[in-house]
């Protein structure tokens, strides 16, 4: 789960922005859950004139 601040920014549209998202989670799966965290939340200062909050909830399920 994410805010839409995460992955919101002027001038990119907010399906590429979701499909993005879901791109680099399923990069990212192999990684422990913190790291993966620090990774997707990595470039969330680079973007300019951010004015949303940002929050991330990972979860991770091991089978049994």
């Amino acid at each position: 789960m994410y805010t839409d601040g995460l992955i919101e920014a002027p001038g990119i549209d907010l399906d590429e922005a979701k499909a993005g998202m879901a791109d680099r989670l399923a990069a990212l799966h192999h990684l422990p859950v913190e790291r993966a965290a620090d990774e997707l939340t990595s470039k969330v200062s680079e973007v300019p004139h951010r004015r949303d909050d940002t929050a991330l909830l990972l979860l991770r399920a091991d089978a049994a």
